[in-house]
């Protein structure tokens, strides 16, 4: 019985027991739902969701929930912490110390600071190897597999860190709010009547080919017509 009361316990009191986000993954979320979403905000703001999504492929992490860290770590890319523009660091990788300004890590190109963060949160939620070269400078620190879900990052990726996974998992709602774009479906009726116009189109184009045919053939006709006649009278 009192092992029943702690399991139930546990279940009730854990943040991740009923709501689990994983992090690893197939992403969910369109390049232009985050764009579209991100600009809304900040409409100078790097255009980093194609990055985002096709770093977290081949490392099979959800470049969304990446990409919506981001969002929460540069404040929707207006930054003013630690970490500056030019650092390309978009999840505060190294930045261990708020009071210390510069004190953080920095990557030559936004799609190394893409993908540099991408290995950090595999670090966290898999025991897999990296696809690709180790660029985190901070790979090696992390308990492999320690979190497997996005809110199991509370306390571990940022310090107190009180929330921090559900308050990314908020910006991640946020942006599939965005409809995405669909193709607009054609009326039945229009439809029919462009089949029938490329209908016409292609039999028009047949009958000015047969007519040129024709018109080359009896030329050919008269041509040779001419000439016999030319060779009766000179005979």
């Amino acid at each position: 019985m009192k092992k029943l009361v702690i399991i139930l316990t546990i279940l009730v009191f854990s943040p991740s027991a009923f709501a689990a986000t994983p992090i690893m993954g197939q992403a969910k979320l369109t390049e232009y739902q985050m764009e579209t979403f991100l600009h809304q905000i900040n409409l100078n703001a790097p255009r980093l969701a194609k990055i985002f999504l096709e770093e977290g492929i081949k490392e099979n992490v959800r470049g969304d929930l990446a990409f919506a860290q981001s969002l929460k770590e540069t404040g929707y890319f207006r930054y003013g912490g630690v970490v500056q523009p030019d650092y390309n660091n978009y999840a505060g990788i190294g930045a261990v110390d708020p009071t210390a300004i510069g004190n953080a890590a920095q990557f030559d190109t936004p799609r190394e600071g893409v993908r540099a963060q991408i290995q950090h949160l595999k670090a966290y939620a898999s025991t897999e190897s990296l696809n690709l070269t180790k660029i985190d400078p901070r790979f090696h620190l992390v308990s492999r597999g320690i979190a497997p879900n996005l809110e199991d990052l509370n306390g571990r990726w940022a310090v107190p860190g009180n929330g921090y996974g559900e308050s990314i998992l908020k910006i991640y709602h946020n942006i599939s709010q965005i409809k995405t774009i669909q193709k607009r479906s054609i009326n039945p009726k229009l439809k029919r009547l462009q089949e029938k116009l490329r209908t016409k189109r292609k039999l028009k184009e047949r009958l000015l080919k047969k007519t040129r045919r024709d018109f080359l053939i009896e030329n050919l006709r008269r041509l040779r017509s001419k000439l016999r006649a030319k060779r009766s009278v000179a005979k």
